[in-house]
């Protein structure tokens, strides 16, 4: 594959500057594809970008604030959709399979990460009364 573009152009952005992830389910991998690329030019580094996601989308946002390598977690998300291809019972798996690829990401897990502490990542979760939480 061709070598990745990388550049400042989102660094050096103006405030105003946000993006928004919906819940994705298996479209999980497109995801980290687009965090990959938002992370290659520059929006790690801008003080000012805002971001907000829901489920799979708020995955794919922190984990490109925390600055984890997107496309090894796309490519391990792209292996295990072609698990679920060749074996259609694993469909139900995918919490399993995002966890998995957590593991292979991140180190430290630390609340005392610069995004967080700088307050550009919050994380909240909703819990319906009577429902137990997936994770």
């Amino acid at each position: 594959p061709p070598p990745r573009r990388r550049s400042e152009r989102l660094a050096d952005a103006p405030p105003g500057l946000s993006f928004s992830f919906s819940a994705s389910g298996w479209l999980l991998a497109y995801q980290f594809g687009a965090a990959e690329c938002l992370q290659n030019h520059g929006i790690t580094r801008n003080p000012y970008a805002r971001m907000a996601g829901s489920s799979g989308g708020a995955l794919s946002l922190w984990t490109m604030m925390y600055g984890c390598d997107m496309k090894a977690l796309k490519d391990f998300m792209k292996a295990s959709a072609m698990t679920v291809y060749t074996d259609f019972t694993q469909t139900m798996n995918l919490r399993v399979f995002v966890l998995d690829a957590m593991k292979t990401v991140l180190r430290d897990c630390s609340f005392r990460h610069p995004t967080f502490q700088q307050g550009r990542v919050e994380i909240a979760l909703s819990e319906a009364p009577g429902l137990v939480s997936g994770f």
